[in-house]
């Protein structure tokens, strides 16, 4: 609380009046007064506590009770000190084992299986003398189907080099077409040789058995076979001739052949 200074002046002469030090005692009084009614009450109450202020009292321990200390840390372990270098002149040497390679397993040549040539089909009776098929159909390299899928047909005669591409058309078209039949006791594989001649347009005309196989369930397979593909693919543009002649063998092989 700031403190107020009152500075009283009053002039004295010589003679001092009654009403000098009533006036006097008077201001002295109430300063006194005054003084008072400030500090009695605060000396009484205490120090004052702002309203916000929160009051904490300290307790001490409670009797029987020990303190337990907080447990402290270990002191960290010092590293172990580096490896000294070696000094100059020194050298370590470690010996590392040699690794020696397992033997390999020898492995003997394997045995190529010997070839056996085709076997050559016998002639049943009734059945006419033909040329190999293989061998010209070998030449021109037009012949679809194989063993495994029990029967194959070969272009021997239709036209020159020039219309392979043609030759190998008309192949795909008969076999497509060829329902093969199913002979019981087939040992050996028959084959039968057909002709006709195919027009401009892709008909056929004077289909004909060249060469029996014996088997007719065979022979009558091929010539439905030229029958169903027909109309076969329009004769080359280049060719000049009215028709085509063309033969072809179709070969029947036995099961597990």
């Amino acid at each position: 609380m700031p403190r107020t200074r009152i500075r009283i002046v009053t002039g004295l002469g010589r003679y001092r009046s009654p009403r000098q030090f009533f006036i006097v005692g008077s201001l002295l009084l109430h300063l006194v007064g005054a003084a008072a009614l400030i500090w009695i009450p605060a000396l009484r109450n205490g120090p004052r506590i702002p309203p916000n202020a929160t009051v904490v009292e300290l307790v001490g321990a409670l009797p029987g009770s020990q303190l337990q200390p907080t447990p402290t840390q270990p002191p960290p372990e010092p590293e172990p000190p580096a490896p000294e270098p070696p000094s100059e002149g020194v050298t370590l040497e470690t010996q590392v084992p040699e690794l020696v390679p397992e033997p390999k397993p020898e492995r003997k040549p394997e045995k190529k299986p010997e070839e056996k040539p085709p076997p050559k089909p016998v002639a049943r009776p009734g059945a006419t003398a033909r040329t190999e098929p293989d061998e010209q159909a070998a030449a021109t390299g037009d012949t679809v189907g194989s063993a495994d899928t029990g029967g194959s047909i070969s272009a021997l005669d239709v036209g020159d080099t020039a219309f392979a591409w043609y030759r190998a058309a008309v192949t795909n078209a008969l076999y497509s077409h060829w329902r093969r039949p199913v002979v019981g006791g087939l040992r050996e594989p028959v084959g039968v040789r057909v002709a006709f001649e195919i027009m401009r347009d892709g008909n056929v005309r004077g289909i004909r058995v060249e060469e029996s196989s014996g088997v007719p369930m065979l022979d009558r397979s091929a010539l439905r076979a030229v029958g169903d593909a027909a109309p076969l693919p329009p004769l080359p543009s280049t060719l000049r001739e009215p028709y085509l002649p063309a033969s072809f063998f179709f070969r029947l092989y036995p099961e597990g052949y």
